[in-house]
């Protein structure tokens, strides 16, 4: 039986070891500045097709220096405004105001599910930005603690830290001038977390960010917007406020 183990054992091919986090920076380009307003919703009302009224009476904006929690129990629209500001879904009524040379990108909580995994991290960017020189997509990734070795590593091998990162250099690529940010430390452990607060600080464009982290938020956002009973207001008050507002009204 022990040698039919070693014959067995033998067959097998090496696995590599899924080696974790070895740097926690995230980097944040920032972009030319754009005077505002950049991105505003007026009079603005939502429904899809044959369903009744989702959101109404919206009045709400984004420019380069706001850095705004949208928050909301699920379901409520905190996805449908996001589609609304990004142009995917289009207001019923109302009207939308954009700059013309603004850029968005969206971070959800599904950006790294669409990773390819039999590519490595410099191929994922290959392929979603081709054209450039390889130094560019090298230095890209360093930025984002993605180095050496790891560049060149299929995404199956890379630890869930790592695959969030690369999802993180592909989200900034285009340098936006707003960030949208659905859930994005769900992936992240607290240096992680903590990495990416301190490239907030350092980046100079909005911030919108959806989030049940607390921490995250209190550290980053100014402003919380609450989506209630179809309509998005400007909450009085800060997270902590607002979780004990959910407790009376929820129990938790």
């Amino acid at each position: 039986m022990v040698q039919s183990r070693i014959k067995m054992l033998e067959k097998m091919d090496d696995l590599e070891i899924i080696q974790d986090d070895n740097g926690k920076a995230f980097y944040f380009p920032n972009p030319e500045q754009l005077p505002p307003p950049c991105l505003t919703i007026s009079e603005g009302a939502f429904a899809y097709e044959g369903c009744p009224p989702l959101l109404k009476n919206l009045n709400f904006g984004v420019d380069m220096d706001h850095r705004i929690a949208l928050v909301g129990p699920n379901g409520c629209g905190k996805s449908t405004i996001i589609k609304l500001l990004t142009g995917t879904e289009e207001l019923t009524e109302g009207y939308q105001q954009r700059h013309p040379k603004l850029r968005i990108s969206v971070f959800t909580q599904h950006h790294m599910d669409q990773l390819e995994l039999k590519y490595s991290p410099l191929e994922q960017l290959q392929a979603e930005f081709p054209g450039e020189n390889i130094e560019k997509y090298r230095g890209h990734l360093s930025r984002f603690g993605i180095m050496g070795d790891i560049q060149l590593r299929p995404m199956y091998k890379c630890s869930g830290g790592q695959k969030s990162r690369v999802a993180f250099s592909m989200f900034v690529w285009n340098m936006p001038h707003i960030m949208i940010l659905d859930e994005p430390t769900n992936h992240l452990d607290i240096e992680g977390v903590n990495a990416l607060i301190d490239a907030l600080a350092q980046y100079e464009g909005g911030v919108l960010v959806v989030s049940h982290d607390q921490h995250l938020i209190q550290s980053v956002c100014n402003d919380i917007f609450l989506v209630s009973n179809m309509e998005l207001n400007k909450f009085k008050g800060d997270f902590q406020d607002y979780r004990e507002m959910l407790r009376k009204k929820y129990g938790y």
